[in-house]
């Protein structure tokens, strides 16, 4: 259990749902999470990156980190795997951390990196 002065930061026994989470900042959030404790369900759109990335998060309290599949451009998505984790668990921690597309691709999608960013919060929180 980690102490900031007079402040138990324990997340032991809270669920975390880690969207963007196989690489750089989500991951990186993931991994300080697990660390103080919380069960992280990561979110991203590749499976075989989410395997990797659950298998880096510590479980030193015992927690059965997990993962769904999901593109966050794909609404229908998104609403399917949220729906089945609020159905099994609940939730105390959200982390927006959507990505977008490859640098090579920015320019022409602008308008649909905007509506990800925008509408993934709405999409995950109205759950």
């Amino acid at each position: 259990m980690r102490y900031i002065g007079f402040m138990n930061l324990s997340l032991k026994n809270k669920y975390a749902v880690i969207y963007g989470s196989t690489q750089g900042i989500g991951l990186a959030t993931a991994i300080i999470l697990a660390d103080l404790g919380a069960t992280c369900i990561l979110i991203a759109r590749n499976e075989s990156a989410l395997k990797q990335a659950v298998n880096e998060l510590s479980a030193e309290y015992g927690q059965r980190h997990s993962y769904k599949v999901a593109d966050f451009s794909d609404a229908e998505s998104v609403s399917q795997a949220i729906t089945a984790i609020v159905a099994e668990k609940n939730i105390e921690i959200l982390v927006n951390n959507s990505g977008g597309p490859n640098q090579d691709q920015l320019q022409p999608l602008l308008p649909m990196i905007s509506k990800l960013h925008l509408a993934s919060t709405s999409f995950v929180t109205i759950f």
